[in-house]
């Protein structure tokens, strides 16, 4: 079999090259960041899913002797799912900033009230 050469001995890969500190922080937050986001969205289209466990809520508050209605139940199954957004929103925030400063100054002018937008 023979072997391929895709780069001249010479010339070193872009993928080989040495990065600053900095740059590869920031590679690894965004990496990180991303995975997160997508990690979020996963578990609230699966395991969070606010109608396949309504059943869940009412079969476990039942086996404690509490009958609750269908309502009452996707009212539970909501706020959990509610929650795992708040964190996905955090998390885009986080990707956000690592991303852009003056995004970063939006984003911190939103959480405070401020956005400075007219």
């Amino acid at each position: 079999m023979e072997n391929i050469i895709f780069k001249s001995d010479n010339e070193s890969s872009y993928f080989l090259q040495e990065h600053s500190p900095a740059i590869c922080i920031w590679h690894w937050l965004t990496f990180a960041f991303i995975t997160a986001i997508l990690i979020t969205v996963l578990l609230n289209s699966t395991f969070f899913n606010q109608r396949a466990n309504v059943v869940v809520v009412q079969d476990q508050l039942k086996s404690k002797g509490v009958i609750v209605t269908d309502d009452q139940a996707f009212a539970v199954t909501r706020e959990y799912e509610d929650k795992l957004w708040g964190v996905h929103k955090w998390i885009g925030f986080g990707v956000v900033l690592s991303e852009n400063k003056k995004a970063a100054g939006l984003v911190s002018g939103m959480i405070s009230g401020k956005t400075g937008l007219k």
